[in-house]
């Protein structure tokens, strides 16, 4: 199919080259992106005394219009409002969500750098968001990724959670995730811990660093959650 036919540009030949330049692009690009571990492949030691004598010094957030309180480390850096939803350099918001985010406490970017060819480059964020969802509970219980229902429970405080891992992504960008989720009073909660990068120049050893480091903190926060009635 040539471009030019009887004389005239056939622009139906070029818009299917372009669309099949994007398709064949985007494919290399997130196939030659680093995989990373899901979180449920991540094995973190037991606790040591003295990571439980740190939390002692955390803080704790206090959210008394939605009914929950958490202690969180004094080093993370805590969004609310429009702020909570996800990072404001994310180039789509994870779809897995329910409800609506209620708090974002995002880890400093300082702590996830990585060099390359001498410069140092911001590819990897992390964050722990706290969503609530009320009047349609139907979904509370099940994967936004495949409506299969939720069987895996863990409990703290008393309150017992359904745990789904997710992961979902595109061309060049890739969320890993692992919700907590539980119905308090007619109410969906839900605990996330989310990893995202956008990046082709971070190895698969230093995403997993980056990872076991983010979810070493969010396994010591979860047991500090309470509802405060």
């Amino acid at each position: 199919m040539p471009f030019l036919t009887q004389g005239k540009t056939n622009w139906r030949y070029i818009l299917i080259l372009l669309v099949l330049s994007v398709l064949v692009g985007s494919g290399a690009l997130y196939c030659f992106q680093p995989p990373g571990i899901r979180f449920s492949e991540i094995k973190l030691p037991s606790k040591t005394k003295q990571e439980k004598e740190k939390i002692a010094d955390w803080k704790t957030y206090t959210d008394k219009e939605n009914g929950f309180e958490i202690k969180y480390p004094i080093n993370l850096i805590l969004n609310e409002g429009k702020e909570a939803a996800y990072p404001s350099g994310a180039l789509f918001p994870p779809a897995y969500f329910i409800g609506e985010a209620k708090v974002r406490f995002a880890f400093p970017k300082d702590e996830f750098l990585a060099s390359r060819n001498g410069k140092v480059r911001h590819d990897f964020s992390a964050f722990i968001s706290i969503h609530k969802k009320k009047n349609d509970l139907s979904g509370c219980f099940s994967s936004s990724m495949n409506n299969k229902s939720l069987t895996e429970k863990e409990k703290f405080n008393n309150i017992v959670f359904y745990k789904d891992f997710w992961r979902e992504g595109g061309a060049g960008y890739r969320y890993d995730g692992i919700s907590y989720r539980t119905i308090h009073k007619g109410v969906c909660y839900e605990i996330n811990l989310v990893t995202y990068w956008f990046t082709h120049f971070l190895t698969k050893e230093e995403i997993l660093s980056y990872q076991e480091r983010a979810l070493k903190v969010f396994n010591q926060m979860l047991p500090t959650f309470r509802f405060l009635d």
